[in-house]
């Protein structure tokens, strides 16, 4: 009976050993490795906040098609997520005869409109919401499912950034028609055309559409697309990719110490 005590002794000083070394590993975890993820992913997106860049920077969009009767030239100031300068020149060799439409967007005190690239914006946010859940969160941290919380969260905000550069907004020709993005461009477009100004990747697009009208409203024709490439769109999409790969690293990590 004795032995048997001892062996149950012996047995429950074994469990509380291997217990007292999880614990001490899970401590050393999160003051020195998830602490440290931490303030390198902070240092990662606030870099990556700091490339969508709040100097105006001028950007020129293109399009011709191959018989070369199709142009579309536009010069752009692009300001962070505002368009605030454009000058656009459109000629369409489909409308008879040939027209050539000259507008543009001027930003001044007397015409406070720009263009608002939302996409933008949006990603900015999500971004700064991953930001402030890692400055507010990460030190009251006391144990591995509210990590594991916190770099689910802020996956799921990097993510949301993520989709709103890659994935552009859809919007129906009367909602364009009625954005107060349209009020931006003096002189207005005639009624029969319309465009849009959008991010896709690392491309800023605009859409040129020919609008014909029937009893349902306003339907698109034809459609042409200038675009050009973003520089600070891509690194922002490296920033967004770099972050995500360090939140699941330490994800696999925690899930890995969960198990033992």
């Amino acid at each position: 009976m004795a032995s048997r005590t001892g062996l149950k002794q012996q047995l429950t000083w074994l469990v509380e050993m291997a217990k007292s070394a999880d614990e001490a590993e899970f401590d050393w975890l999160l003051k020195v490795d998830v602490e440290a993820t931490i303030a390198q992913l902070i240092q990662i997106l606030t870099d990556c906040t700091a490339g969508i860049s709040k100097t105006p920077k001028q950007y020129n969009l293109f399009y011709c098609s191959q018989n070369q009767l199709d142009v579309i030239r536009i010069s752009t100031t692009l300001e962070g997520f505002k368009i605030t300068n454009a000058d656009i020149n459109i000629k369409l060799s489909s409308k008879h005869p040939m027209q050539t439409i000259k507008t543009c967007i001027k930003e001044t005190p007397n015409n406070p409109f720009c263009w608002r690239l939302h996409q933008v914006q949006d990603a900015t946010n999500h971004l700064g919401n991953a930001i402030d859940l890692l400055k507010s969160t990460s030190s009251r941290l006391r144990s591995l499912e509210e990590v594991l919380q916190l770099i689910n969260d802020v996956m799921n905000s990097l993510q949301r950034s993520r989709s709103s550069l890659l994935i552009p907004r859809k919007r129906t020709i009367e909602e364009l028609q009625h954005s107060q993005n349209m009020q931006s461009i003096r002189p207005a477009l005639p009624l029969d055309h319309s465009i849009s100004f959008y991010v896709q990747a690392h491309n800023l697009v605009c859409s040129v559409y020919q609008l014909s009208q029937n009893n349902s409203g306003p339907q698109i024709r034809a459609e042409y697309q200038a675009e050009t490439s973003i520089p600070f769109l891509s690194e922002v999409l490296v920033f967004l990719s770099l972050g995500l790969q360090t939140c699941q690293q330490m994800k696999d990590k925690l899930q890995i110490f969960s198990n033992t």
